[in-house]
């Protein structure tokens, strides 16, 4: 099964280098010589390309779901974990009789769980004058879904497109940026029919905006919130252009500091 996947992921990874074909359509037609034709092709590979790479970037979006999808669970690898683990102790372990072996299998996976559970509750952070340590994993991807309390981004991956950030505001004006440049309608029709006395997004800086920040050309939000606001946001604004949550990758430079 594997193996299947991993194929069709290459397959899928590949598709987009058919379309040259259509490129090379395109161009037949043309005479690259003639100044207004020359013009034609150029203005046409700048679409196509721009095109061909947010097809790119949503492939490379489903390609994470799916690798996300069949992934191991965390009880699987434990399991895993626990078969090695016996097979190294007793090498005889699978000549046992399947009572005695499940049996053993469960007492060992059962301490591994316990193991595993200890140390994520010992990862809780501590509240002081620091709360953050430089991130040892920083090249490690995370989800827009995670807890991001106690952290901070240096760099987000959206739409194929990698931007350096330093805080969660700024995670927010990139998103925000990229889809209202992109297209303004969706966001300004939500702040035209959201009737609550203090909009999520507003077109000027509202009076009960206690700290206004612009986040895209002329779109204002109030910044007084923390990093799971603030993603509450980025994630609102996704919801409303019908963008995946999976087109977002974080990056962290911080995080929670244990003493």
């Amino acid at each position: 099964m594997k193996e299947q996947i991993n194929t069709l992921i290459s397959d899928l990874q590949n598709a987009t280098s058919h379309l040259d074909a259509i490129l090379d359509a395109y161009q037949e037609n043309m005479d690259y010589f003639n100044e207004a034709d020359r013009r034609k092709i150029n203005d046409f590979k700048v679409i196509f390309n721009r095109k061909r790479e947010a097809i790119d970037a949503r492939i490379s979006s489903f390609v994470r779901f799916i690798e996300k999808s069949f992934a191991p669970s965390q009880e699987e690898i434990l399991k895993e974990k626990a078969l090695q683990k016996l097979h190294n102790d007793f090498p005889d372990f699978d000549s046992w009789a399947d009572n005695v072996r499940q049996a053993i299998l469960d007492r060992e996976l059962k301490t591994l769980i316990s193991a595993h559970s200890s140390r994520a509750a010992s990862q809780r952070p501590t509240t002081g004058d620091s709360v953050y340590q430089d991130n040892p994993d920083a090249d490690q991807p995370h989800s827009i879904n995670e807890n991001f309390v106690f952290s901070k981004p240096y760099k987000i991956e959206f739409l194929g497109e990698e931007y350096a950030v330093k805080n969660w505001r700024e995670v927010l004006c990139v998103i925000a940026n990229a889809l209202y440049a992109d297209n303004a309608s969706p966001l300004q029709e939500h702040i035209a029919n959201d009737d609550n006395k203090k909009p999520k997004f507003a077109d000027s800086i509202l009076p009960n905006y206690r700290r206004p920040i612009e986040i895209a050309q002329g779109i204002y939000t109030d910044a007084d919130r923390n990093a799971t606001d603030m993603l509450n946001l980025c994630r609102l604004l996704l919801r409303i252009y019908s963008v995946d949550e999976e087109e977002v990758t974080i990056y962290l430079s911080k995080i929670a500091k244990n003493e």
